[in-house]
């Protein structure tokens, strides 16, 4: 079976030599880190909100912790907020919504300081 072609998204041109081989390295660390989980040495931080029906943890914050877990990321941190999800606009758009929910997005910032320290 043939390898796909790769393509020089500006100029349509297949890739080859240190091009094509810079893609696929390129390509290889995607798979690693959003399919396979694995993350290496590389320090990660998920902030997820509990609340969220639209991207519900279990099928997604929760379950690619447990996968790069699962591949041995040891500087992976988790932080699940309570009552919070990601539509921070719609809070005080929707009636009931602002006494039920909390931003996230104040968490998102926390996260990021704590990256950055």
């Amino acid at each position: 079976m043939e390898a796909a072609q790769v393509l020089d998204p500006v100029t349509g041109a297949r890739l080859t030599g240190p091009q094509l081989a810079l893609s696929e390295r390129v390509q290889k660390g995607i798979r690693e880190v959003q399919v396979e989980g694995q993350l290496g040495n590389r320090p990660t931080i998920v902030v997820a909100g509990r609340s969220d029906t639209l991207i519900p943890v279990n099928h997604a914050a929760r379950a690619y912790v447990g996968a790069s877990q699962r591949a041995g990321s040891s500087l992976l941190r988790y932080y699940e907020v309570t009552n919070a999800q990601h539509f921070d606009s719609f809070i005080d758009l929707l009636p009931g919504y602002d006494s039920r929910l909390v931003p996230l997005h104040v968490y998102f910032n926390q996260a990021l300081d704590l990256m950055y320290a």
